[in-house]
């Protein structure tokens, strides 16, 4: 694929993992699902020097009001669940003051970012939006300090 043909062009570790709670087969909209990991994979191999790039996904099951709180039994049926998709890059990191405008449409870091990556900053918008239709939230953890790398963060139920 051509996230993992672009990290290992760049010499970058691609890794994934998937916990063992996740179901083998959920009910969601696998074309939008699939633009968003695009969007935050192909940036994160963009945005990283050296190092790797990991995707980890894992999941709960949700607890419905009126329930007994212990989520949900296979004979009971289908359940519903809370997926989590981590990336996680050692790329260059995200200053604290500069986060909440990367979900705008044509935002990137700086001028500078645009320059040496390119790019249209129109990928974490479009991520956000599509997200937010399938009902979910996305964000970002970063200390903005260079090799330490950031982590998107994207909940679905």
């Amino acid at each position: 694929d051509l996230v993992a043909m672009q990290a290992n062009k760049k010499g970058l570790e691609l890794t994934y993992s998937v916990s063992g709670d996740v179901p083998a087969h959920v009910v969601g909209d696998d074309t939008r699902l699939r633009q968003v990991l695009v969007n935050l994979l192909t940036n994160a191999v963009k945005f990283t020097e050296r190092g790797e790039v990991n995707l980890r996904l894992h999941a709960e099951p949700v607890t419905l009001p009126g329930s007994s709180g212990d989520g949900c039994a296979p004979a009971e049926g289908p359940c519903e669940m809370l997926l989590q998709f981590e990336v996680q890059d050692t790329g260059i990191g995200i200053p604290a003051d500069r986060q909440s405008r990367l979900f705008s449409s044509f935002s990137q870091v700086d001028t500078s970012t645009t320059r040496r990556y390119g790019g249209t900053g129109l990928g974490l918008a479009i991520s956000r939006r599509l997200v937010e239709m399938m009902g979910g939230t996305i964000w970002l953890e970063s200390d903005g300090i260079p090799g330490h790398g950031t982590t998107f963060h994207v909940r679905l139920t």
